[in-house]
């Protein structure tokens, strides 16, 4: 009970000072690293899982389109995710690396992205059954949840309804324009998505680029260290920025 209240407490102190660095965006332009959209013209696994449960709350997890997701989509690199054609880049990615490097500055024991374990990750398989199951069960209880409630980002704790802020990094294109790349919150955007929010509400994360800017590419890490020409790197800007996982579904048999 104590800790409970603790974590609450903390939660919402949180939350409430990152006031300060709040963003709004439109839900069409925000993404999750891997190319997927939330918004209505694009595709993203969790939001067509939502629509599964939504006309049929008995559906089974191996009946799902999460199970499906996890079981095709397991790209080795983020060549394969984004097709990058090979007279591109001579150069393998890994997955969650891109031209300026990792999105993390300063690893902490809260940074997903270098030190994830693939095989237990929210955005591509292989995926045990036992993940996927949890994954479910949250997402689902996220849906009725906020449905009921609303979406309530400054208040409140539960380890499957959390409603706290979208966080994740910036880029932003040459002329101003800018999407945003999740890394905190992906089931809730889904949900939010889903549920017919236009915009929300985002954060930045400790330890992480708040902004990725084009204009500044010639100062990206495998641009610096010679991996890569500025042109190879504004090409690998712009296949992302402009993703929206349609042709990645496609090309995965996802559709």
């Amino acid at each position: 009970m104590v800790k409970n209240l603790i974590r609450r407490s903390k939660f919402v102190v949180e939350n409430l000072f990152k006031s300060n660095d709040v963003n709004i965006f439109n839900v069409n332009d925000c993404l999750t690293m891997t190319g997927f959209s939330y918004g209505a013209e694009g595709w993203h696994h969790l939001i067509t899982l939502l629509h599964q449960i939504n006309q049929n709350p008995k559906l089974k997890m191996k009946e799902s389109i999460l199970y499906e997701f996890h079981q095709k989509f397991i790209p080795q690199n983020n060549n394969d995710i984004f097709s990058f054609k090979s007279d591109l880049t001579k150069i393998q990615f890994p997955l969650g690396i891109f031209p300026w490097g990792s999105y993390i500055i300063k690893p902490s024991k809260h940074s997903k992205i270098v030190t994830q374990n693939w095989d237990k990750s929210n955005y591509c398989g292989p995926s045990s059954d036992s993940f996927l199951e949890e994954r479910f069960k949250i997402i689902r209880n996220l849906y009725f949840s906020i449905k009921k409630k609303g979406y309530q980002p400054y208040l409140g704790y539960h380890p499957q309804t959390y409603h706290g802020l979208i966080g994740g990094t910036i880029l932003e294109k040459e002329n101003g324009e800018k999407k945003f790349i999740v890394h905190q919150g992906n089931h809730r955007l889904a949900v939010l998505s889903f549920l017919g929010y236009k915009e929300i509400k985002t954060s930045f994360i400790n330890g992480y680029h708040r902004v990725i800017k084009q204009k500044q590419l010639d100062q990206w890490k495998y641009v610096l260290n010679g991996k890569i020409s500025v042109d190879v790197a504004n090409e690998i800007f712009n296949i992302l920025y402009n993703s929206n996982g349609l042709d990645i579904a496609s090309r995965y048999n996802l559709k």
